[in-house]
């Protein structure tokens, strides 16, 4: 795809390929917002991977040079949860934001960017005999993702990307979701939201997805930036009107000067070189040890024996210690490889008291049945997605029983 290019000029050479650069995703729930994106990058590559679609931009940072990994996830938090979750798994990239466009609730106009502070799920709860009772889901985004994008609102470079001269500004605020659309001031939910929630900014449907993702990835740095299109009230006249694509551009001319001024220190678990997944078969891992010259061909388990090439006088060593078999868990479960995190689990489990063996069975017994019922078709997304999570964060809390 052949786009007019806006990037800041390449300070070094241009990377062969996507193997010298740094992954970071960008997540966009519907078309005008990806082709926002698009429309400021370089020519991208695009790539089927288990029936989904992902657009890879080189893209020259300050401190970076980044693989952007473009996706349209599709609206709804379930939606959202799902693409988030296959973009970790596919990609393992090093930061991942959420952006697209909302509608605006307090001390914004139309065409200002809001940078979410923390998310609110107010559409969760409990109805009784007296009424709705608000049990919101909540969480905050990355400090250095916000540090940063603070950086980018105080200055007047990150408007030089915008198609449009129309006056706007950054405001840093809560960023409220359901799955529904608020298209009036005197809805039932927005009245929730101004009794219960009333520092909210703008209001979206996949916030909450998203988090609830990237809840499995605390070392990721995430964000998620909205440009508003409405105000609630006349929606539709304000989207016929061109709000969309005025509100898209802007959160898109932010999102790039962000990611340009973003600088990762220490990229998390894995190597900055990824690149697509299409140089892979789809599932499948590459066996590299992190700033190390050892590499083998196919999957290498824990306890397998291995011929390792490798040059220079270092020699590899056997991960025959607990932390560094937990690690080796650690990653695969970062990976979504459950089943396998589950099978070394197991083995790691013989010298651990009989409780924890029966945790760990009780574990794969339960992840055998989600597949399972999965396979049927018997669980909808939302519930297959609530019992993954279920699964993988007692996983966690086993690993961190591992001295």
């Amino acid at each position: 795809m052949e786009t007019a290019s806006l990037f800041y000029p390449t300070k070094t050479r241009k990377p062969k390929d996507f193997y010298a650069l740094m992954n970071l995703a960008i997540i966009t729930p519907i078309q005008v917002e990806l082709e926002a994106v698009l429309a400021k990058g370089s020519p991208c590559q695009e790539q089927i991977l288990e029936n989904i679609r992902y657009m890879h931009v080189p893209y020259q940072g300050l401190h970076h040079s980044f693989n952007l990994v473009l996706q349209l996830g599709g609206a709804k938090n379930e939606n959202t949860a799902l693409a988030t979750e296959r973009v970790m798994r596919h990609f393992s990239p090093q930061a991942v934001i959420l952006c697209g466009v909302a509608g605006g609730v307090k001390d914004v106009a139309i065409g200002d960017v809001v940078v979410g502070t923390k998310f609110y799920g107010y559409d969760f709860g409990k109805v009784t005999s007296d009424g709705f009772k608000t049990r919101p889901e909540s969480g905050y985004y990355s400090k250095h993702l916000l540090a940063t994008a603070q950086s980018v609102a105080a200055s007047t470079a990150w408007r030089n990307r915008c198609r449009n001269n129309q006056p706007c500004k950054v405001i840093f605020g809560a960023i409220a979701a359901a799955n529904k659309v608020v298209a009036a001031t005197d809805s039932e939910e927005y009245r929730r939201l101004k009794d219960d929630f009333n520092d909210t900014t703008a209001v979206e449907m996949e916030a909450v997805g998203f988090s609830q993702a990237m809840h499995f990835y605390p070392a990721i740095p995430h964000i998620n930036i909205r440009g508003i299109s409405d105000l609630l009230d006349g929606k539709s006249h304000a989207d016929a009107g061109g709000s969309q694509e005025l509100a898209a551009d802007n959160m898109a001319a932010f999102v790039l000067e962000l990611v340009y001024q973003l600088r990762i220190d220490n990229p998390h678990g894995h190597a900055p070189s990824n690149g697509p997944a299409s140089h892979q078969q789809a599932g499948s891992t590459k066996n590299v040890v992190t700033n190390s010259t050892i590499s083998a061909q196919g999957n290498v388990h824990i306890g397998d024996n291995v011929n390792h090439h490798y040059s220079g006088t270092a020699q590899p060593t056997a991960m025959n210690s607990f932390q560094d078999q937990k690690k080796a868990i650690t990653k695969l479960v970062s990976q979504a490889r459950i089943e396998k995190a589950l099978e070394q689990l197991s083995a790691l489990g013989i010298t651990q008291d009989e409780d924890f063996n029966l945790e760990v069975v009780s574990l794969t017994q339960r992840w055998a049945k989600l597949q399972k019922e999965n396979r049927l078709g018997l669980l909808s997304t939302s519930e297959s997605t609530q019992q993954n999570n279920q699964i993988v964060m007692a996983l966690l809390n086993l690993l961190g029983q591992i001295g």
